[in-house]
């Protein structure tokens, strides 16, 4: 009996020590997972922050090319309206107009510095694939003098497009949420462009669209405030 005794004893401590074992293995694996997450948090908002440093120094160097060119510009236009002032006082009193040489000077010399080219709009541009992957700098103000169109066509242009754009306040505001909802559990990366609007936004812009494909003048859409969705 005392043997039958001892080995019921010593498989109750085999027993004990098992389960024991199968608790420690359980923590450590919930330990690894979560240590995974962790870092996948860290991974994905170190990519956050590698994506936004290029931005900002995108942005930069953007707006210090629109600075110069509208300098160049500016003194051009100086240039330019002091010879239309005096060829057109010139040719009036050459021709004998009943309008005052000065008078007609000033007004061409006013006519080339009211002809101004825009300078200086620079918007960040989220395509559909999202933060982090599909996230570029635009001039506006440059595509637009290139493309002889105002600065709100070339914008609409680009929301037709499926392009959320966003002034660099609001970019960096963004940012700022996205990597806090990163670190908190919140937010997945990537973030497709629809996830970033609220909905009336995403419909105004759907709305665009297809008054672009028919020909129809695009609306002004306002820039969306920051809102961040959980991605599935």
């Amino acid at each position: 009996m005392e043997g039958v005794t001892g080995f019921g004893l010593k498989l109750q401590k085999v027993r004990s020590h098992l389960v024991q074992q199968g608790q420690a293995i359980v923590a450590l694996q919930e330990a690894l997972v979560g240590e995974s997450e962790h870092l996948r948090r860290l991974d994905q908002a170190q990519s956050i922050r590698e994506m936004r440093s290029q931005v900002v120094r995108k942005i930069e160097a953007l707006m210090h090319s629109e600075s110069a060119a509208s300098a160049a510009s500016g003194t051009a236009a100086l240039i330019g309206s002091g010879a239309s002032f005096l060829l057109g006082a010139i040719a009036a009193a050459a021709s004998g107009s009943r309008e005052h040489p000065l008078v007609v000077g000033t007004r061409m010399a006013n006519a080339v510095l009211e002809n101004k080219e825009p300078y200086g709009s620079v918007l960040v541009a989220v395509g559909p694939r999202g933060v982090p992957d599909d996230v570029n700098v635009i001039s506006v103000s440059q595509w637009a003098r290139e493309s002889g169109r105002s600065e709100a066509a070339v914008e609409a242009a680009l929301k037709a497009r499926g392009q959320l754009l966003m002034t660099p306040d609001a970019f960096n505001r963004l940012m700022d949420s996205l990597e806090h909802g990163v670190l908190g559990g919140n937010v997945v990366l990537p973030v497709s462009a629809k996830n970033l609007l609220p909905p009336p936004v995403v419909a105004q812009i759907a709305l665009v669209a297809r008054r672009a494909m028919v020909g129809l003048p695009a609306r002004h859409v306002s820039d969306p405030s920051v809102s961040v969705e959980k991605q599935p």
